[in-house]
């Protein structure tokens, strides 16, 4: 499930909030958007994420209080060999 993290400054979460609403409206994207206020960032998190689609939508209609945004998907589980490595390297700095 992707999601997309806009950073804001904090105090302009709501206002932010509009702008990533009317990008993913105009994306024809459903869309949810967790808001905490005086936050400084927002979690979007989306059915589906077109990548041309957003470039699309953001350059007819640039955030105006969105300072930056990324997209991921996740979470992500590692390696179960990357935790018996680390856990070893972890007991061999204590000695």
């Amino acid at each position: 499930m992707p999601v997309v993290v806009a950073y804001c400054r904090a105090g302009f979460d709501a206002e932010a909030a509009e702008d990533l609403a009317r990008v993913f409206a105009a994306m024809k994207a459903e869309v949810r958007i967790d808001v905490v206020p005086g936050r400084g960032y927002l979690i979007a998190t989306a059915d589906s994420l077109d990548g041309g689609a957003w470039m699309r939508a953001v350059t007819r209609g640039p955030p105006m209080f969105v300072r930056a945004a990324f997209a991921g998907t996740g979470p992500h589980a590692l390696h179960n060999a990357f935790s018996q490595i680390t856990a070893k390297a972890c007991r061999m700095c204590l000695w």
